[in-house]
């Protein structure tokens, strides 16, 4: 044992002296990725070690009342973090293909974190049965991916629509003045109004962002500091709610949201809300009354807004009543996708058909800018021949599409910071 822990020390040690200044870039980012996997075995190895030093009762040794506060007394570490290990190595005994997806260094920690979530009394067994199918999710798919995967699967097991109830139950607001004069606002939104109200702070966040490029350009002097991120959408939220003079819609107008949703899951939630008795009795050999046709990699199997959020379907139907519906077609037979040559920017219909197919996310890997500041791009340029149709289209935010230019699928640029 302790010739094991020296040997890991050492090699720590080493690890330590790496000059990672002196690297290419290309060697620091296989350097940092080893890095981050090795990290992920060593959370496992202490859940499972926690867990067994707890099962063993380590604590009467030194005679204190737990193994956290044992362990936490002999390394100063915080005895909350070390009771957290105990609780995912415990956790783990039910799930075996976890616990050695963590240890392989698959799952990160806080994949498994996302997981034990998601174990809850009417989804446990089936967690069980699917260890195998979110272990392959974890290990294809980006962190933001995943949690769609984990979203469309707890949905799935929720047939009844007891989330969108809690939801409707659960939103809330509140808005006070603190000691300096300030006003905090803190709002919580069931998922289709909070898009909702998120997309058109957004929008008018992005209107101001330009705004201030235009000011930035035509100052003449050094003193000009734009607004930050945070100070946009402050602004944006404050004149929206107040009614400004670029409010964009009047009061009681409907909310501005997409949804994406396949026919057989609008067929199955609008058949389970006209004959539930009819489903649970199985009258519809079609429908699982146990299960909802979701599925994250399946088209027919979506329900989600436009960024790819994941959505219950019987919150979606509720939602029509007082929200527009607008039918997005993505094929041939009913509307035309490809322009050609004839034109060069994508209308509002290509635009619409990149965003559902594109789940509303730039193009490169890691941007995380909202769905308002995405723009439709050709992949190939359309100065070098290319064509404006959904096959030659993607999504590109604002900065990464300027600092793209007329390259032809070129490593990701690094675009200008908003703030």
């Amino acid at each position: 044992m302790l010739s094991a822990l020296s040997s890991l020390d050492v090699s720590i040690d080493e690890a330590a002296q790496v000059p990672t200044l002196t690297l290419a870039p290309r060697q620091l980012h296989h350097y940092l990725v080893g890095l981050q996997s090795i990290r992920s075995r060593l959370d496992a190895l202490l859940c499972s070690v926690t867990a067994d030093a707890d099962r063993a009762a380590v604590q009467t040794t030194t005679g204190h009342r737990s193994t956290a506060s044992s362990i936490g007394a002999s390394t100063n570490a915080d005895p909350g973090l070390i009771s957290a290990d105990r609780v995912l190595g415990r956790w783990l005994d039910e799930f075996p293909l976890f616990a050695d997806a963590f240890a392989a260094g698959i799952l990160t920690r806080r994949h498994v974190h996302a997981l034990k979530k998601i174990d809850i009394p009417r989804t446990h067994l089936d967690l069980i049965e699917a260890q195998q199918y979110l272990i392959d999710a974890a290990a294809g798919c980006t962190w933001r991916d995943f949690a769609h995967v984990l979203r469309y699967w707890l949905l799935g097991a929720d047939p009844d629509g007891d989330e969108p109830a809690e939801h409707k139950r659960g939103r809330r607001g509140s808005i006070r003045t603190l000691a300096d004069g300030m006003v905090k606002q803190v709002n919580y939104f069931d998922p289709l109004t909070g898009a909702a109200v998120k997309n058109a702070v957004d929008t008018r966040a992005k209107a101001f962002w330009r705004a201030d490029l235009d000011a930035a350009a035509r100052a003449t002097d050094d003193e000009f500091t734009a607004r930050t991120h945070a100070q946009r959408m402050a602004d944006a939220s404050a004149e929206l709610q107040i009614g400004g003079h670029h409010a964009t819609a009047p009061p009681g107008s409907p909310p501005l949201i997409h949804i994406v949703m396949s026919e057989e899951v609008a067929e199955d939630a609008l058949t389970r809300l006209a004959d539930p008795d009819g489903v649970a009795a199985g009258r519809y050999p079609s429908i699982d009354p146990d299960r909802l046709p979701l599925d994250a990699h399946d088209v027919d199997g979506r329900c989600e807004l436009i960024d790819g959020t994941p959505i219950h379907p019987a919150e979606a139907v509720a939602f029509l009543s007082r929200a527009t519906l607008r039918r997005l077609i993505l094929g041939p037979d009913c509307e035309v996708l490809d322009l050609g040559r004839a034109v060069r920017g994508f209308p509002r219909r290509l635009h619409q058909a990149l965003l559902a197919s594109g789940r509303g996310r730039c193009a490169f890997d890691g941007c995380d800018s909202p769905v308002s500041w995405l723009e439709a791009d050709h992949v190939f340029p359309w100065a070098k021949g290319g064509r404006t149709s959904l096959r030659n289209g993607q999504l590109l935010c604002g900065p990464h599409n300027r600092a793209k230019g007329a390259t032809i699928n070129p490593d990701p640029p690094i675009p200008p910071q908003r703030e």
